[in-house]
């Protein structure tokens, strides 16, 4: 028996030693030791972007928190060479941008192994410090899990307590947030109040102030946000273009909504995009609208770089911003390239598709009003995208 079981332990392969050796109960103590905590920490980020930190990546962390040099790692079943050329730098790349998406970091640091607990150390125990989870705010919200950590606040799930414990979602502004983010607050807030109940919008249940900050909470959406199927930054599947109408045509049901109220979302971009599990899209994140009815000489710059329109940059608010993005949006989705990464047309200013893209003309004329350079060119209103768009249907 005992040559069987050393027999069968040879052929395991080194990530399934691995995942022994990580899934082996901490001896010496019940708590949750440092590298663990480290652990608990990413493993939500990677997870969030549908990435995990597998068995190998876990004992690079070990190693580098622990100070100890790659060799230590040999006996794992993998060659140092490998993990020096191959899995650490593409761990530390990983890292490093997912700290930066989350502006833990500057977008100028970069995560090593000689800076790793430098860099990681103090943002765990800063946000122990702001760690809400497990309290119950207002006396109505429990706050169940941390879902985002921001520079100037947290974003939590929580549940409604006298909603019969029905999920939320709870944004949290410090005090100390400059005057634009607390303006963007406001604003997201005031949008929503206006807004109403939409199957495709999340409906606000509290906007509150305490001790500790700003809290906003919205109904929970339960699904999966847009840019997990196309990156904001990076290279995805194209899809077919019967996909592609139906993206759009769902979004433009909610935008003429939002704009039947004189309100503009203005950022329209696939991470504040969410389907749900019956494949219905909602839009989330309003806290770059701007409500047509005020102050139309409040000309502040909003949006995201490729996908916001032009005029945008100057501040001129229009019902026809949205539909630029959404023709950005289209666009990305039948060829799989982020904005950024658009052919222009320099003398027109109009997005020159790859050749290979499959596309009716149909649709094509559709996309190219819709994201016309100059504004005044393109379709002023949804109902007008809407007329044509009902012909490919």
């Amino acid at each position: 028996m005992k040559e069987m079981i050393q027999t069968v332990n040879s052929l395991q392969s080194p990530v399934s030693r691995l995942m022994m050796r990580n899934s082996e109960p901490n001896k010496n103590t019940t708590e949750m030791t440092e590298v663990e905590q480290v652990w608990e920490f990413l493993e939500p980020l990677f997870f969030k972007r549908g990435i995990s930190l597998n068995p190998l990546q876990k004992e690079i962390i070990r190693c580098s928190w622990n100070n100890e040099i790659y060799d230590s790692l040999e006996g794992l079943g993998f060659s140092v060479g490998f993990i020096k050329r191959i899995v650490a730098p593409a761990l530390w790349k990983s890292i490093t941008r997912v700290l930066r998406e989350e502006k833990l970091i500057k977008n100028n640091d970069k995560v090593q192994k000689k800076n790793f607990k430098l860099v990681i150390e103090p943002i765990i125990k800063y946000e122990k410090k702001q760690d809400f989870v497990g309290y119950t705010i207002a006396n109505r919200f429990k706050i169940l899990s941390l879902n985002k950590r921001g520079e100037f606040g947290n974003t939590y799930i929580g549940e409604d307590l006298e909603l019969n414990n029905q999920r939320c979602f709870i944004k949290q502004l410090r005090f100390k947030s400059n005057t634009d983010i607390q303006k963007n607050f406001q604003r997201e807030a005031g949008a929503l109040y206006q807004l109403g109940w939409h199957r495709q919008i999340p409906g606000l249940l509290a906007h509150f102030e305490d001790e500790t900050g700003f809290f906003l909470v919205h109904q929970f959406i339960s699904g999966t946000p847009l840019n997990n199927q196309l990156s904001e930054h990076e290279t995805s599947s194209p899809w077919n273009e019967t996909k592609v109408i139906e993206l759009i045509g769902q979004v433009l049901t909610v935008l003429d909504f939002i704009h039947k109220r004189n309100i503009i979302h203005r950022d329209i971009k696939p991470s504040n995009l969410i389907i749900k599990p019956d494949g219905e899209i909602v839009i989330i994140n309003f806290g770059s609208v701007k409500n047509l009815d005020k102050n139309n000489n409040d000309r502040t710059f909003k949006g995201t770089r490729g996908y916001m329109a032009p005029e945008q940059i100057y501040g001129i608010p229009t019902q026809s911003n949205d539909l630029y993005s959404l023709a950005m949006l289209g666009i990305q989705a039948l060829t799989g390239l982020p904005p950024l990464d658009f052919k222009i047309n320099y003398k027109n200013g109009q997005i020159i598709l790859p050749k290979q893209t499959i596309i009716s003309k149909e649709l094509k004329m559709i996309l190219e009003k819709m994201g016309h350079y100059d504004f005044q060119q393109r379709y002023q209103s949804v109902s007008e995208v809407l007329k044509d768009f009902k012909k490919i249907l």
